[in-house]
């Protein structure tokens, strides 16, 4: 791995969480690709109140193959705990209930607390200063609920994978370069907005290609791929391309590809590393969190390898 490119995108432009550090980044990303040969085009789309910005090198009309990667970086938890199950989107929805919102009802029992607590016992300056406060407080509250904050360290989720995905780019002859589109993914939180309006373009340029997401594939003793009804071969083929040692694959139900990127693509394939819980199930430890800031160069290493072998085959 390009060691220049990975500190590039896990420490300048690390942090891609508020729409002018998205901006940034997507500036600096273009200016790489271009270096290499690509052109972008910008892929924006809307729902209720959000809006997200996917980035495209590369073009749709004959590409075979999508290497997806999503580029935002999540919101920072403030928990002791963090779990996150790049392969089983319920279970991860399901997991993140609490570490996402216990400290939010926390802060809003300790408001309850304040003015209840000091209910008629002060004077005219004191309820003042306990008004200010607690108005504080609920902006804080709501912000929260809203947006949340950034979190600042985000190599294994997922710059590691935009590195990767330059890397295998960088590698590419001008003919593989043609059947071959880089996509980085705006808002993969909740609905996933942009890889919902990415597949929504697909379908505008009646096109169906197989899509290789990554999702956390830096830090972990297991590298797994999850694939879709329509991407079994294509698990299969990747695994072999892995070295002495295939890959597992895991089939990913409805439920499993429920609010993840993965329910928007057809014929996707997820590639993802990490440790086995307690039901096998794939998770990652630390994302969202301080100490997401380790990785495995082995994991990303073995990635660019059998993507690249795939691509120019």
């Amino acid at each position: 791995m390009d060691q220049n490119i990975f500190k590039k995108y896990s420490e300048a432009y690390g942090t891609r969480f508020t729409n002018k550090q998205k901006a940034a980044f997507r500036k600096a990303l273009i200016e790489d690709f271009k270096e290499i040969g690509y052109s972008h085009t910008l892929i924006t789309g809307k729902k209720n109140l959000s809006r997200a910005v996917n980035l495209q090198f590369g073009n749709m009309k004959h590409a075979k193959t999508v290497i997806a990667v999503p580029y935002d970086t999540p919101q920072h938890i403030f928990w002791w705990k963090s779990e996150y199950y790049p392969l089983d989107g319920l279970t991860n929805a399901n997991k993140n209930l609490i570490p996402q919102f216990a400290p939010i009802v926390l802060l809003y029992v300790i408001l309850l607390g304040l003015i209840y607590g000091s209910e008629g016992r002060l004077n005219a300056i004191g309820a003042n200063v306990m008004f200010l406060l607690v108005s504080f407080l609920m902006v804080v509250l709501f912000y929260l609920m809203l947006h949340g904050v950034a979190n600042r360290k985000n190599y294994v989720r997922n710059s590691a994978g935009i590195a990767a995905a330059y890397e295998i780019a960088r590698g590419l002859s001008k003919d593989e370069q043609r059947t071959t589109v880089f996509l980085f993914i705006d808002r993969n939180k909740t609905r996933h907005l942009g890889a919902h309006i990415a597949a929504e373009d697909f379908l505008k340029q009646t096109r169906n290609p197989n899509v290789i997401l990554f999702n956390c594939f830096a830090l972990g003793s297991q590298l797994q791929l999850g694939y879709t009804p329509q991407t079994k071969k294509l698990a299969l083929e990747l695994s072999k391309l892995c070295g002495e040692e295939k890959l597992k694959t895991v089939a990913l139900d409805d439920a499993m590809r429920s609010s993840s990127a993965a329910e928007h693509f057809v014929k996707a394939i997820v590639i993802a590393a990490g440790e086995a819980d307690e039901k096998g199930r794939l998770f990652v430890k630390n994302t969202a969190t301080a100490k997401d800031r380790l990785i495995d160069e082995a994991n990303i290493d073995r990635v660019i390898q059998m993507v690249s072998s795939y691509l120019k085959k």
